[in-house]
């Protein structure tokens, strides 16, 4: 049974997004405003739990795009376009159009506009016929990175030109949309290794070869010591496919690094419900891989159900990993780990995982457990109420969680470990649905009481199968889960319409970026949008 408790303040925990201090404009510049991926803006100051009400708060505008966005926004503050300082939000689509709009005057329109190529059609991928992930396009799916002080917003879109699929790192100038010197460029390469021995045809010559047909590109881009890194998973878990790392140098668009997660086996795919890969400050970055051959415990090169860690400076060499004891039966069980993306808690010692299974990893960052067939050596590991995917937020020492049919709840961290017989629970209930678990993000000023907020969208009924169904946006006290207000309040004003399954919402200076799909007629969707809420006066 869930169980409410009042939530205790602890230490101030928490990191910037961005070069921007308290009382400043705040720039959320990579997916879930850091690299630890926390999913918090510690640094908002307009809005509160006492003024985001019915009365004082509801959507403002909302700003119309090509195609369907499963990207979070991004903002960045006072950027000249035109010789005119802007606000800026930036949005990317499955249509492969890139936009800039003033992320606070409607009026202004788009600021720029770019596409980079028509993206491939879902038709053309039988799987995508039968499991309806993304339609009717594929083209932009993850979630940009901005590099502030160069002024670079870096984008990956897949494209279909002539039957034949590639992706293109593109590197835009943020204030005008023109493609950096040397952009785009491809996205390829190929790996010493055997692969899918059922498919011959994935290797050639002691060789493995990207093959873009076959990949998706799913997880948020990671900027680090000024490269971008690029992860790939599959359709739909369809063979062929790989997990595979790219990095490219920012500047240069010089290839840095190609690697494959199962270079002599099968999938291993990075996907993590769009979260982006994690990054700490000595340049470690961390990444949860999904259904595939792991045999690393006995010698070899295979990663699949696994955490891993690797060093960016070393060329990615794998430093730790954990991989559950009960990997082939999470194999067997499609219940892979690769559903979440991994959490850095603040001060970097520990991290947090978790599975399609419903089970939570606490991880000790220097020694995360390996492999044992009989015992997880991992810190803590415990079960939550279902399936977990999208992703956690942790904010003041609690870990929120969400999950299709249940409520939100919220795990004490006191230091070293979770309070796991004790929770916090909301008492709004969602649907059921594979896929249904809310996007959340949490805005605050610091530790201040009564700014927390815990922001979360979902589907009314519970389908997010790529199609346009009826979304509800609500925001939260991050401090008892109490709704404190709901898009369905006064739906006439402030309808979500269709949601954009794990689309992070962005809060920057008093508004909120949520991504929208528009119309829920099945049959006819479109009006697909960026939504901007805000105070009202």
């Amino acid at each position: 049974m869930l169980r409410k408790i009042h939530r205790l303040f602890g230490p101030v925990f928490f990191f910037l997004s961005a070069a921007a201090g308290f009382g400043q404009p705040v720039s959320v510049i990579t997916n879930r405003y850091s690299n630890a991926r926390l999913g918090v803006n510690p640094s908002e100051t307009l809005l509160t739990t006492s003024n985001v009400s019915d009365s004082n708060f509801g959507k403002l505008f909302s700003l119309p795009v090509d195609g369907q966005v499963y990207a979070q926004p991004l903002y960045l503050p006072n950027v000249t376009i035109g010789g005119v300082a802007h606000n800026v939000v930036y949005t990317v689509t499955e249509n492969n159009s890139i936009y800039a709009f003033d992320a606070n005057n409607p009026a202004a329109q788009v600021l720029w506009q770019v596409n980079v190529g028509p993206p491939i059609q879902c038709s053309a991928i039988p799987i995508c016929l039968v499991y309806k992930g993304l339609q009717p396009n594929i083209g932009i799916t993850s979630t940009p990175v901005i590099d502030a002080a160069s002024g670079t917003i870096y984008v990956v879109a897949e494209t279909y030109v002539s039957s034949t699929a590639n992706f293109y790192l593109h590197a835009l100038d943020v204030a005008t949309g023109h493609e950096r010197s040397g952009s785009p460029v491809q996205i390829a390469g190929k790996v010493a290794g055997t692969g899918d021995p059922m498919y011959p045809t994935d290797s050639a010559n002691g060789q493995v070869t990207f093959n873009p047909f076959m990949e998706w590109q799913r997880p948020g881009l990671l900027e680090l010591n000024g490269n971008i890194y690029i992860a790939f998973s599959g359709h739909q878990d369809t063979r062929p496919y790989h997990g595979w790392l790219f990095g490219y140098d920012g500047t240069s668009l010089r290839r840095v690094l190609i690697k494959c997660i199962t270079p002599n086996g099968i999938e291993g795919g990075i996907w993590q419900s769009g979260a982006g890969l994690t990054a700490d400050s000595a340049g470690n970055v961390y990444l949860s891989t999904g259904n595939g051959t792991f045999d690393a415990n006995a010698g070899g090169s295979d990663y699949g159900e696994t955490v891993l860690k690797m060093n960016a400076i070393t060329g990615m060499v794998v430093s730790t990993f954990f991989t559950p004891g009960n990997f082939q039966a999470l194999n067997d069980e499609d219940a892979d780990v690769g559903s979440v993306g991994t959490i850095l808690l603040p001060g970097e010692q520990y991290a947090v995982a978790g599975s399609k299974a419903g089970v939570f990893f606490l991880l000790n960052g220097s020694q995360m457990g390996g492999y044992s067939s009989s015992a997880d050596a991992v810190l803590q590991e415990w079960p939550t109420y279902t399936s977990s995917y999208g992703d956690p937020v942790f904010y003041n020492n609690n870990l929120y969680e969400w999950g299709r049919g249940w409520a939100a709840i919220a795990y004490q961290f006191n230091g070293s470990s979770f309070n796991t017989a004790s929770w916090m629970a909301g008492t709004d209930i969602i649907a059921s649905g594979i896929g249904n678990e809310p996007a959340m993000a949490i805005s605050a000023n610091g530790t201040t009481p009564g700014a927390g907020i815990l922001w979360a969208s979902h589907s009314v009924s519970g389908a997010s199968d790529g199609l346009s169904y009826q979304g509800v946006f609500s925001a939260y006290d991050a401090s008892n889960l109490n709704r404190i207000w709901s898009s369905e309040d006064n739906h006439s004003r402030d309808d979500l319409g269709g949601w954009a399954k794990w689309a992070t919402p962005t809060v920057a200076n008093g508004k909120v970026y949520i991504p929208s799909f528009g119309s829920v007629n099945l049959t006819a969707p479109g009006g697909f949008a960026i939504n901007v809420y805000g105070l009202l006066n």
